[in-house]
Order: structure tokens, then sequence, then C-alpha cells
């Protein structure tokens, strides 16, 4: 039999008749997809487990001697070797140490914090110590600027510093008398520092009198201010002080001072009420004596024109003369004694 492209092998199948009977296909649209010739491909055959891949399963989950139960370990569970019981022991050793580790650091970190607290504690109380020192020497130079006393005393330094601290007449404390004799007090610092034991003032004798004398005008005259207008050089140990004292007359200052202006029974006089309330300027001289030797005011004497003011307030000489008729003050401005209501023993004891 020969076989040729012209003639194939099942020629003799392709009669006319079937090749005839054959029609042409359609043409299919463009946007026309049909899938029912191809759609047995995507068939799959249903699942069915395979009996020996089944047993198979169940041998290697329960085991050829049955089920095993969770949680328990096998009856053929190998036991580990030596090597391994020795590296798990060395890991458990090891966590061990690095635990011993972190606590003796942790415990070496509080004792250091601790030492740390304990050092800062002592050196802030160091600080603390001399830090009430320096306190405590700036106090006592402040006390000794502030009372006026420089290095090297003169008349010339000391009576300027006299006026300056008493300008406003003596500073009585408020709580206690007894404040006021503490060596820290700033007026009577001065004078125990700069007069002499036995000082002179006017007709009186000591210290004791002269505050005394600057504690009743303290108290019997209100706003009272003495100023520092002058000062001259009278002898070598002699200076002159001119002075301006400015107050208001009270109701205290008539009772003391001119007792016989005041009668509760007959009420306030006339004089009396004109001079209630009234300022008063008095010009003064105080005289010291210095002591070159000691270095301290051995006498005071002190003046001052009254005459003058009273005479612009009340117009006429025979008013001002029954003002000084019973008075315990003078034209001078001197007392012959100090009011009873003014004791030394307030002040000093």
């Amino acid at each position: 039999m020969h076989d040729s492209v012209l003639h194939p092998p099942n020629c003799d199948w392709l009669g006319d008749d079937l090749v005839g009977q054959v029609v042409e296909r359609g043409k299919l649209s463009s946007n026309h997809v049909s899938y029912s010739a191809n759609f047995s491909i995507f068939k799959t055959t249903p699942w069915e487990p395979n009996a020996n891949a089944t047993c198979e399963h169940n041998a290697f989950k329960h085991g050829p001697e049955g089920p095993v139960q969770r949680g328990k370990a096998s009856s053929n569970h190998k036991r580990q070797s030596p090597a391994a019981n020795k590296a798990s022991q060395h890991v458990e050793n090891s966590i061990d140490n690095d635990e011993l580790e972190i606590r003796k650091r942790n415990r070496e970190n509080k004792a250091r914090y601790r030492k740390n607290r304990r050092d800062k504690a002592i050196e802030y109380e160091k600080h603390i110590r001399l830090l009430q020192e320096e306190i405590q020497s700036l106090e006592r130079r402040r006390q000794l600027i502030a009372s006026g006393v420089p290095a090297k005393s003169t008349v010339w330094n000391v009576v300027p510093e006299f006026f300056r601290l008493f300008r406003y007449g003596v500073k009585e404390p408020v709580e206690t008398t007894q404040r006021l004799t503490r060596k820290d007090h700033v007026q009577l610092d001065f004078l125990r520092k700069t007069m002499a034991p036995d000082l002179i003032c006017n007709t009186e004798c000591g210290v004791e009198a002269l505050v005394e004398h600057l504690t009743c005008a303290s108290n019997a005259f209100q706003d009272l201010e003495t100023r520092l207008v002058r000062l001259e050089g009278d002898t070598d140990d002699c200076v002159v002080a001119t002075t301006l004292t400015t107050c208001i007359i009270t109701k205290i200052v008539l009772q003391h001072a001119c007792p016989h202006l005041v009668s509760e029974k007959k009420g306030w006089p006339h004089l009396a009420t004109r001079l209630l309330g009234q300022h008063i300027s008095i010009r003064g001289v105080a005289r010291f004596q210095w002591d070159v030797e000691a270095e301290l005011v051995t006498r005071i004497v002190y003046e001052a024109d009254l005459l003058t003011p009273l005479l612009r307030m009340l117009g006429t000489l025979e008013d001002v003369s029954w003002v000084f008729a019973k008075s315990l003050l003078t034209p001078g401005c001197t007392s012959s004694h100090a009011p009873s209501s003014c004791t030394s023993s307030t002040l000093i004891e």
C-alpha cells in the first residue's frame, strides 16, 4: 500500500458522500465567548479517602499499641543522654548565676545611693554651720555699723551720730522692757560706748538720766523730730550743736508740764485749748564736752528757746507768763525734775 501526501491512509473512509455533507460553520460574534465546549475541563471527580493512607494516618496517630493520650509521654519515650542533662544543668546554673549577679549589682547600687545621701547630708550640715557663723559675723558687723561707733571715736563723729540715732526720740520696744537692756539695742549700745558712766546732763548725772529725759520727751510729744542744723567747735574738747526740734503739743504735755492749765472740774481753760494740737518749732543749742583720753562724752548742756514759739502762738506776754507761772518747764526748756510718770526703770534695770 503506497501512502503519500496526496493519498492519505484513510482516504478510503473519506468518500464524496461524507465530504459533501459537511456544512460550513457560521461566523461567531467577537464579543461572545462560549465555555460550553470546554466546560468539561473544569470538572473534577469527588475526593474519596484512600484506605491505605487512612491506615497509615491512624497508625501514626494512635501508634502500634493504640491511641496515645495527650499530656502523657509514650511508654517507649527515649531518655535524655548524659550530655543533654549536663547541658540543661549548665543552662540552669548560668541562669542562677545571672540572677545572683543582678542581685549583687542591685545591692551595690543601693549601698552606693545610701552612701551618697549620707555624704550629701554631712556636706549640707557643714555648709549650714558655715553659713550660720557667717550670719553671726555679718550681724555683729551690722550692729557695729548701725550703732555708728567708728574705729576711732572723736567728738566730731560721735555728736552727728547721736543726733542721727535720736532724731525721732527713743524707740521704746512694744513687747517687754527687758529687750531694751540687751546689748544689741542700737541706741543704748551707742550711749554705753560713747558716754561716760558719770555723764552730767544739765543738772542730772548718769546715762540713765539722759535716757530718762529722751524717753519722757518721746512719750509726751507727738511727731517729735530733732534735726542737727550746725556743728561748731568751741574749744579743743568741746563742740556746739545747733538743733531744731518740731513736735505737736498733746494733752499729756499739758497735763505734766502745765498742770495748772488743766482742771477736770473747770474743764479745759482757754489757754490750754489754744495750745492743744499746735505744731511748735523749738531752736536749741547743745554743748558736748569730750574726754580725749577716754574717748567719751563727759558733759551735755542743753538749752532751747521755748519763749519765742509760745509768744507767737498766744500773742501776749501775759498769757505766756501765765503758762510758765506754775509750769514744770522753764523758758529755756529745762525741767526742775522729771514727771513722776517717766522713770528710768522702764528702760534700764
